[in-house]
């Protein structure tokens, strides 16, 4: 029924709403990417970084304000 209505498993759609909010926190420009890893519910800031890739097409570090 999840599938149907969102059009993806509850797993995908977990990780696409934390990547998004991990986006959002990158261009805030207040955490670095270990920091919004652990916030966005990652444990993994390598694992992190290869699904922010994989979702985006670029690496979280490119997405933090250049200040």
């Amino acid at each position: 029924l999840f599938d149907r209505v969102y059009g993806m498993s509850p797993i995908e759609y977990l990780r696409s709403v934390r990547l998004e909010y991990a986006k959002e926190l990158l261009l805030s420009g207040e955490y670095s990417v270990t920091e919004v890893s652990i916030r966005a519910g990652f444990n993994d800031t390598a694992y992190f970084s290869r699904e922010f890739k994989k979702y985006f097409s670029y690496p979280p570090s490119k997405c933090k304000i250049q200040s």
